[in-house]
């Protein structure tokens, strides 16, 4: 299936003009120390976490467009049968193109012989003119 999840984006931010001011004309931002501070901790057991004094402002937004597939083993199972089918009936159609081929010759060399019939009943002098003008 498709699934489409969009997650929001922070940044921490330092507070004060002279921080802005950094960021802006130089660029950067802080960036956090320990990477595990953004999610909730395993030990957490309350209802409310507090980041008191943790300041971070929105940056937009992430969209991610997911295509998912499951397999399982009782497709693999008809996929092989239906390839080792394939397999056979590919073999038997190398036999009927065989046999087309055959016919595709067979059928030549009985319109080569009708051909080489139908000009030994012409008259000789019509076979003669025909061939000196060539």
């Amino acid at each position: 299936g498709l699934h489409v999840v969009t997650i929001p984006t922070w940044r921490p931010v330092e507070l004060g003009t002279v921080a802005e001011l950094r960021r802006f004309f130089i660029g950067g931002s802080p960036e956090l120390e320990d990477i595990t501070y953004v999610r909730i901790p395993s030990t957490f057991k309350g209802e409310r976490l507090s980041r008191f004094g943790f300041h971070t402002e929105t940056t937009g937004s992430v969209t991610f467009r997911l295509y998912c597939l499951q397999q399982s083993k009782a497709f693999l199972e008809t996929s092989a049968l239906r390839q080792r089918m394939q397999s056979v009936l590919d073999r038997l159609g190398g036999f009927s193109q065989q046999s087309s081929v055959y016919n595709v010759l067979e059928a030549f060399q009985r319109a080569r012989h009708r051909m080489q019939e139908a000009r030994e009943s012409l008259p000789q002098d019509l076979i003669s003119t025909s061939a000196s003008t060539v």
